[in-house]
């Protein structure tokens, strides 16, 4: 045997036992048969050859071609499936995500119902709405409201564009203003230094005073005590016995009026002085009246002497 003929047969060994080694790896059965069945998507982002077919888990299949169909708008898939799955016309090939990482399958869901399918017939294909379309769908009002949200602050951020310089500015007159205090501040203490000194020394000495009055009030308290014993000492009751003994006989008079004795009494209840004296004053009135209208009457003045009798003859 040549050596050009060794080498041969040991690439075709090599490529069969790459083949079959590769099925087994995807987790097919080398020696059991299979069908190919045909499906119709619009849409197959990610899907490729030998990507896996799963029935409840388990690898049953894998793709075996992906075509576009340019006339229909479509994508002709197909898979190569065990011939142990019993697959009908009422059953789907899911077209899913298989990993958060991306990557498609497809999944096959058994219905019951329908003729059994053969090799080389069509299955019904539908897809499996994605995580990452689902993710997209969800985020892509967020995002919106984000945007909104940032031409807002951006916005906001402008109008306060010159805060940063208004404030570095009313910070710098605060400084200067609290400079300005402080040496005011320093200056009203230093001119008014040799003030606080006369004023120290002068509650000093009210201070020292006043621990001078403080032990001389002892002595004064004794002579308070003393001037309150002599007080005490006083005939005050012998004085309030006169008082009393003044009002009793003050009390005895104002009796003596309410019961008219006395002149003060006779005035005071019997009314007949008054009706006397009014009586008079009355008469006396009529007198000045009289007088006053007839003097001739009661007064008679002559140079020359008029006798008695003209008077009466008048």
């Amino acid at each position: 045997m040549s050596k050009e003929l060794k080498t041969g047969i040991f690439a075709v060994i090599s490529i069969a036992l790459g083949y079959f080694g590769f099925k087994y790896l995807k987790g097919l059965d080398l020696f059991s048969s299979a069908n190919d069945y045909y499906m119709l998507y619009d849409n197959v982002e990610g899907l490729k050859r030998s990507n896996m077919v799963m029935f409840n888990g388990v690898a049953v299949g894998r793709v075996e071609d992906v075509k576009a169909l340019i006339k229909p708008n479509l994508v002709l898939v197909r898979i190569n499936v065990k011939r142990d799955i019993p697959l009908t016309s009422n059953s789907l090939g899911v077209l899913y995500d298989e990993s958060l990482l991306g990557g498609k399958a497809i999944r096959i869901e058994l219905q019951t119902g329908g003729k059994v399918l053969a090799d080389q017939d069509t299955l019904k294909g539908t897809k499996e709405i994605s995580l990452a379309t689902l993710l997209k769908e969800r985020a892509l009002p967020v995002v919106q409201n984000a945007d909104s949200l940032i031409i807002t602050l951006n916005k906001v951020v402008g109008k306060f564009k010159n805060t940063g310089a208004n404030l570095d500015k009313m910070m710098l007159t605060a400084n200067e203003t609290i400079g300005k205090t402080g040496n005011a501040i320093n200056e009203t203490v230093t001119e008014n230094r040799a003030n606080l000194k006369q004023l120290s020394a002068n509650i000093q000495t009210l201070t020292a005073d006043l621990i001078i009055t403080q032990k001389q009030l002892p002595a004064l308290l004794g002579k308070f005590n003393t001037l309150g014993d002599s007080l005490n000492s006083l005939r005050i009751g012998t004085m309030l016995n006169k008082v009393d003994k003044s009002v009793e006989a003050l009390q005895g008079i104002l009796k003596g009026i309410n019961q008219g004795q006395g002149t003060l009494g006779q005035l005071a209840k019997n009314d007949s002085l008054y009706r006397t004296l009014n009586q008079t004053m009355s008469d006396l009135d009529k007198l000045f009246i009289d007088l006053k209208l007839q003097p001739k009457r009661y007064v008679h003045f002559s140079l020359f002497g008029k006798k008695d009798k003209d008077l009466k003859k008048e």
